[in-house]
This record gives C-alpha cells, sequence and structure tokens, in this order.
C-alpha cells in the first residue's frame, strides 16, 4: 500500500515546473510566513492543508536546510525549536509567488481527489494487488473490462475537462 500511496503523493510532488522538493520548501514556507512554528506545527498545518502523510523527518530535513539558506531562522524555546520566517524568506515567496499559487492549486486537486473517493480507489487496488494470484480467468477478464471502462469513462470527462480549460486558458 505505500508504494501506491507514494507514487499517488508523488503525482502531486512533481510537475512540469517544481520538483516536490521545491512545493515542499513553498508550503512550508508559506505556513511559517503566516505564523511562527515548530516543525510538529508544520506538519500538522501542511496536513490540515490536505496533504496526506506528511513526514515529519521530512519536515525538519527541509526546514534545516531552509535554514542553512538563510529562508528560515530557529528559535529556542523550552528546548523546543521554532522557526520563523527572514526577510530572505519573505523575498523567496514573492519571487516564487506563481510556483506557491501551483503547488496551492495541487494542494486543492489532490484535497478534491481524495473527496471523490482517491482513497477508497487506492484501498481497491491494494485489494486487488492481493487477489491477484488467486484469480481466476474469468475474474481476470471481469476486471480488465471494469478497468477498462473505468479508464475509458475517467479519460473521456478529463479530456472533455481539459479541452475546456484550454478555451479559457
Amino acid at each position: 500500500m505505500w508504494a501506491l500511496r507514494y507514487n499517488v503523493l508523488k503525482m502531486f510532488y512533481e510537475s512540469k515546473v517544481r520538483s516536490y522538493k521545491g512545493y515542499w520548501k513553498l508550503l512550508i514556507l508559506y505556513d511559517i510566513a503566516k505564523k511562527p512554528k515548530k516543525a510538529y506545527d508544520v506538519v500538522k498545518s501542511l496536513e490540515a492543508l490536505g496533504i496526506p502523510h506528511v513526514s515529519c523527518s521530512t519536515v525538519y530535513y527541509i526546514l534545516d536546510r531552509m535554514s542553512e539558506d538563510g529562508l528560515v531562522v530557529a528559535k529556542g524555546e523550552d528546548g523546543k525549536r521554532i522557526y520563523e520566517i527572514t526577510d530572505r524568506g519573505k523575498r523567496y515567496l514573492e519571487e516564487h509567488k506563481a510556483e506557491l499559487e501551483e503547488a496551492l492549486k495541487h494542494v486543492d486537486a489532490l484535497k478534491k481527489l481524495y473527496k471523490l473517493g482517491l482513497k477508497q480507489l487506492i484501498s481497491t487496488i491494494m485489494d486487488l494487488l492481493r487477489a491477484t494470484p488467486y484469480l481466476t480467468e474469468d475474474e481476470e477478464r471481469k476486471i480488465r473490462e471494469y478497468i477498462a471502462d473505468f479508464v475509458a469513462k475517467v479519460s473521456y470527462i478529463t479530456a472533455k475537462t481539459m479541452a475546456r480549460m484550454e478555451k479559457v486558458e
């Protein structure tokens, strides 16, 4: 299940413009710009945005890199580090405003996909992976038909949507 979740999340992280690390960096910086926070609170904020399975170690790593780059500063408070955006970090956010907007659009799209049933789809695919070695020929044929039908229907809808988007742009 982890590999499939990873690949679904990878779709969010990777785009034509920015790598996932770029998105993480922008989203974390955006969050800290609103209010200085501990790393754990950043994780919770990202999850509240709709990003599932945010890793504390990933957030700590990116915060450390951003601290080294002068985008954030870590201040100690009761043995806990609170991260605050620097003037350089504010300039970075301003310079990368378009990418931040794209990242936030991706977050919204992922959130909407989850509302449309992405979690159930992933769960069903995981069940199918476990059951595949034991499928009869008839069950394999049916699943092949169901998948082809699903792909055709979703592709039809997305093609119409993409064509509509191109007219708007």
